[in-house]
């Protein structure tokens, strides 16, 4: 019977401390780049809905010839936030064009969670809680990228 226990081999416990220390190595290398993936697909989020809220911009300037986003306010004159923009893009609306005529445009975003709000189109990285929009009023250049805070400008 001593013979049996004897020749019977395990691991000691130093082999398994240092097999337990690679592995929580290893796991720890897996964390730190899937938390780099995940921030990557965030700013590529952001990218994609900075040129969604572009496009929408754009298309609403040059259908309606609106080129300081004044009708996007509920009196029609002056110069909107971003929020209401966003919220604004959402939804369908009368509109008066140059010429004087009325018609309906819109939506020019999709209302993801049926209700127009700026909360829809919210950035996605850590850190950034708003859109800068930088509308050129002569040439109908728009620019949008994330930001820390909403911001909109306008260029002469």
């Amino acid at each position: 019977m001593k013979k049996m226990l004897k020749n019977k081999k395990g691991f000691s416990l130093v082999e398994l401390v240092i097999v337990i220390a690679i592995m929580g190595v290893l796991a720890a290398v897996a964390i730190s780049m899937f938390n780099g993936m995940i921030q990557r697909s965030r700013r590529q989020a952001d990218n994609t809905r900075a040129q969604q809220i572009q496009k929408a911009i754009v298309t609403y300037m040059a259908e309606v010839g609106d080129m300081n986003l004044s009708q996007m306010t509920s009196d029609g004159a002056g110069e909107p936030g971003v929020d209401v923009i966003l919220a604004w893009l959402q939804e369908q609306h009368e509109v008066t064009f140059s010429d004087g005529s009325k018609d309906y445009v819109g939506p020019y975003l999709e209302n993801i969670r049926n209700e127009a709000s700026a909360d829809n189109y919210n950035p996605q990285q850590s850190g950034m809680d708003g859109w800068k929009i930088t509308v050129n009023t002569k040439t109908g250049e728009v620019q949008v990228e994330a930001a820390d805070e909403d911001k909109i400008s306008y260029l002469p």
